[in-house]
């Protein structure tokens, strides 16, 4: 059956429901583009690994596409949805069902949920659709944030571009409970067999927020012995859970780019390393300073340090800011608001 038949056939229907053939058709379609989503789920892994390092996020990913026996699933739960009608006519898979490409982020404490959403959106394009950005906090106790990203225009194969890829930011622990949770309820549709789960479910769910603090808990002590023992940060994860001690508050930015550059310096200087985070935060400080006295909006953490950097080291940032203004937005935005470096005052 051709699509043209299967959208003449639904719309005779009132209400229009998928049948058996309507659906095995879909599948077929379904299975032809689906090495496209797979390539696009890997593509945005690779891109969501890239800017979170670049952010000095800890966390794991991992990307897949949907597989014909859950899209199947999926049609036949929905099958009185309007929204196949227009599928019938050749609309696209990842725009009506967003997850056909997907890729997951797994944040090792809840603060950092926010702070790779604002990785992924500086490097990203979110798809043109509605709710492209959505906080899920559900009474099962589900919590994720979702957004809808789109292949860049400029990724390499052609086919690529523009298709539709979910990301999850979830925590490692809220991502345990959420998929227990979506096996043993979500997918299990006999009332019998839900009820019988309720009261794990509910143990998993406190068992998971108490995993969240205890994360946080772990790597706010770890930063803090390191802040009174005024040790200097050797990774740019170190440098930005510094900077947080300090200051009391997540924070964001190109942490990575800014650690390349201070071990940059190091080097030309002879120097042992990063600072430690007393200088960090007077480096903040000076950075919010210059921020202010030109009156710049939209600058981060991580810029503000970088700004007090290149204030001391103007010939060193100038030869670092050749070689990686085309990679990093960061260094883009600091020559485009104040120029080239100049030499502090003596």
């Amino acid at each position: 059956m051709t699509g043209r038949a299967v959208t003449a056939a639904l719309e005779r229907r009132s209400p229009p429901v998928l049948t058996d053939p309507d659906i095995e058709l879909l599948r077929r379609r379904f299975e032809q583009q689906l090495p496209r989503f797979e390539e696009a789920a890997l593509w945005a892994e690779r891109r969501v690994r890239e800017l979170l390092h670049r952010h000095a996020v800890m966390a794991i990913t991992s990307s897949r596409a949907k597989s014909p026996e859950s899209f199947e699933r999926r049609l036949r739960r929905d099958a009185a949805d309007e929204r196949w009608v227009r599928e019938a006519r050749g609309e696209r898979f990842d725009r009506l069902m967003t997850d056909v490409a997907g890729c997951r982020v797994m944040v090792y404490r809840a603060i950092d949920v926010d702070r790779a959403r604002r990785a992924l959106k500086s490097g990203l394009e979110l798809a043109p659709v509605d709710r492209c950005e959505q906080e899920h906090r559900k009474e099962s106790g589900y919590e994720a944030t979702h957004l809808l990203l789109e292949v860049a225009s400029d990724a390499a194969r052609h086919s690529l571009r523009g298709t539709t890829v979910e990301v999850q930011v979830v925590t490692l622990a809220g991502h345990l409970f959420n998929e227990l949770e979506h096996s043993a309820v979500y997918k299990q549709l006999d009332p019998l067999c839900r009820s019988a789960v309720t009261e794990s479910i509910r143990a998993l769910r406190d068992a998971s927020s108490a995993a969240d603090d205890r994360a946080r808990l772990a790597v706010a002590a770890s930063a803090k012995a390191r802040h009174e023992a005024a040790a200097r940060v050797t990774t740019a994860v170190e440098l930005a859970m510094e900077l947080e001690c300090a200051l009391g508050r997540p924070v964001h930015g190109e942490f990575a780019v800014v650690f390349e550059f201070v071990e940059s310096v190091a080097r030309a200087l002879d120097d042992v390393g990063a600072p430690p985070a007393g200088d960090l935060l007077a480096m903040h400080r000076r950075g919010c300073e210059l921020v202010a006295s030109r009156r710049v909006d939209g600058i981060d953490d991580a810029t503000a340090i970088l700004l007090a950097l290149r204030e001391r080291h103007p010939d060193e940032f100038s030869d670092f800011a050749r070689m990686t203004r085309r990679e990093s937005p960061m260094v883009m935005l600091l020559l485009d608001q104040f120029g080239s470096a100049e030499k502090p005052p003596t």
